[in-house]
């Protein structure tokens, strides 16, 4: 059995820094950041789901080579104002920013957590829910529809690469990963007013992610 979220780009774009290095464009998407963003929809009584969530391993990512852009413009911002300056988010203000920007090959991206049934049937409705409730992953011009679904099989859908976490060991990317804690490390967090890239950076939230090739990955579909 498996946990799988579909992630769709809407704009065909996704502009987010990267964490450690903010003049690198993140790609893929950090599954740390993806579950920020379910944290960011969440009612208290959505917690134990993502408290559940957090206690599986590192996800598995299916995702396709991107370019890289990086370019200056007008974005909104968190900044809250009377009489805010922009036209499509009322009250809220912008400003000139340097924006990081990968655009995908593919616009859609899963994440797959290999699941012991420690999620019930509710947690993952939950889940979906809160899925289905982001507006933006990153900036709010990257727009997304996502959704959560338990699988025994998934097909790799065409022209997505596979990114598997390899542990410690040698691997192409770092990517920041839900941990034990998390969820409540991030309540802590919105209390003091911090943001959520301000979360610890060790080693549990950190892991190495290793692209497999077409060979390494055996077959287009995989079961849980």
């Amino acid at each position: 059995m498996a946990i799988c979220l579909d992630l769709f780009l809407a704009a065909d774009r996704y502009d987010a820094a990267g964490g450690q290095d903010p003049r690198t464009v993140e790609w893929p998407p950090h599954p740390a950041r993806v579950f920020s963003a379910l944290r960011s929809v969440a009612s208290s009584e959505a917690l134990p789901a993502l408290r559940a969530l957090e206690l599986l391993p590192p996800p598995r990512l299916h995702a396709s080579d991107a370019l890289a852009s990086r370019s200056r413009t007008y974005v909104v911002t968190n900044a809250v104002a009377p009489k805010g300056g922009n036209l499509n988010h009322p009250g809220r203000t912008s400003g000139l920013r340097e924006r990081r920007s990968a655009f995908p090959m593919q616009s859609r991206v899963q994440l797959v957590w290999a699941s012991d049934d420690t999620l019930n049937d509710e947690a993952v409705a939950c889940l979906d829910s809160l899925a289905r409730r982001v507006p933006y992953l990153g900036r709010s011009t990257s727009v997304v529809l996502m959704g959560v679904r338990r699988v025994h099989e998934i097909s790799i859908p065409d022209g997505l690469d596979v990114f598997e976490p390899v542990g410690d060991g040698p691997g192409e990317l770092q990517l920041r990963v839900p941990y034990p804690g998390y969820t409540d490390e991030l309540n802590t967090l919105h209390e003091q007013g911090l943001s959520a890239w301000q979360a610890s950076d060790g080693a549990r939230a950190r892991r190495t992610y290793q692209r497999l090739g077409e060979l390494e990955a055996e077959s287009p579909a995989v079961t849980f």
